[in-house]
């Protein structure tokens, strides 16, 4: 029985999440349907591809990951992506390459869609390219192919004493996600003693829980996807320290 993830810009004011639903259903009335989230803000395809790739890796093999996100963007086409016994089907917008940079995937396009599809046209093309994965038929509908739209992450910059990185993703916590992840502090920091600094505050230790620190006090720890998170205990970290997509967030080490 065919597991189906769905991921979106969508919200869910409109018809739009049902309408998939029920196209998906047309094609197979057996699978089972996960909404990871439709919330993503509209176009915003690295927060789509942050939320996919770490909600995604906890599937069993053989789920289908569905993201329509940004959809006019994707070159009227969408891919069909193989990699670690899951698949993708993703607009040809990126995002793939933003979800695994090193390209270590199998990817086909499928390209039978108008330039002005409607969203009717991409439902129920969504529903065939379903049909064709659980009938092991990828290639009856769709072109291997190496040539894709590439995206990429900003990179935090590594100086000799400093990184200089930024806010990528905030969550519904208002927690504020950086583009550091913790193999690269660990290495940069090593048995050095550091600090984070943002505005007008600055961090010298990583805690591991949120009640590390009183409540309403500033902390720094690893999120479960690996990436540096600045957080409050308790309170709203976004809004109370004016932090935003994109601000600056560096890592000072000395002696």
């Amino acid at each position: 029985m065919p597991l189906v993830s769905l991921t979106s810009d969508y919200g869910t004011k409109d018809h739009f999440v049902g309408a998939l639903k029920g196209q998906l259903y047309h094609a197979n009335k057996d699978i089972i349907i996960v909404d990871i989230n439709h919330e993503i803000k509209p176009f915003d395809v690295l927060s789509g591809a942050y939320i996919l790739k770490n909600a995604s890796r906890t599937f069993p093999a053989g789920s289908i990951h569905i993201a329509s996100i940004n959809i006019r963007e994707g070159n009227s086409r969408f891919l069909i992506v193989k990699r670690q016994e899951l698949f993708f089907v993703v607009p040809d917008n990126g995002l793939i390459c933003l979800m695994f940079p090193d390209e270590d995937f199998e990817a086909f396009a499928f390209e039978h869609l108008t330039k002005t599809f409607t969203f009717q046209e991409l439902h129920q093309s969504l529903g065939t390219i379903i049909e064709h994965i659980t009938g092991n038929q990828i290639e009856a509908i769709s072109v291997k192919t190496n040539s894709y739209k590439v995206l990429n992450n900003i990179q935090a910059i590594v100086m000799p004493d400093l990184i200089r990185g930024s806010v990528f993703y905030i969550d519904g916590f208002d927690n504020l996600v950086v583009n550091i992840n913790k193999k690269l502090f660990d290495e940069f920091v090593g048995d050095k003693q550091f600090l984070i600094s943002f505005r007008q505050h600055k961090i010298g230790s990583i805690s591991k829980h949120y009640s590390d620190v009183p409540e309403g006090e500033v902390l720094a720890l690893f999120n479960d996807a690996g990436y540096l998170e600045i957080s409050m205990n308790r309170a709203n970290a976004a809004g109370l320290l004016g932090l935003a997509y994109g601000s600056l967030v560096m890592v000072e080490v000395f002696e």
